[in-house]
Order: structure tokens, then C-alpha cells, then sequence
């Protein structure tokens, strides 16, 4: 999992996230902008975002990996 933040030129805040499998054969990523003086908004849209892409699931086996 990954994830990077820059405040726009604009006063604005985009923030990109990503999740990738630990064999690299699953990823979904995404990003969004949004006013800077709402980081938690922000992040809390793109992490549904990224659950909605099956980000949930990707980690779930990761845990499942990292317990053996």
C-alpha cells in the first residue's frame, strides 16, 4: 500500500493511493482532489474508492501471507 499527497498550485490537495497484491498480478489505485483544509475527507473518499476496487480483499491476504 501506498499512498503520496501534494498541495496544488491552487491551493488544492490531491492525494494518490495504491494497493498492489504481494505478487503484483492484483493492483487497484486511484486519486482525488479536494480542498486542503479537508485532508480526512479526502482520504477517507479514496480509501472507498480503492475498497470498492477490491482493496479490502488484496489486503486481507496480505494479512493472510504476513500470519504464515
Amino acid at each position: 500500500m501506498g499512498a503520496y499527497a501534494e498541495v496544488c498550485s491552487d491551493g488544492s490537495l490531491s492525494l494518490y493511493a495504491q494497493v498492489t497484491s504481494l505478487d503484483g498480478a492484483r493492483q487497484v489505485s486511484g486519486s482525488l482532489s479536494g480542498p486542503l483544509s479537508e485532508p480526512e475527507k479526502l482520504g477517507e473518499a479514496l480509501a472507498g474508492e480503492l475498497i470498492g476496487q477490491g482493496a479490502r480483499s488484496i489486503l486481507g491476504e496480505i494479512r493472510v501471507e504476513a500470519a504464515v
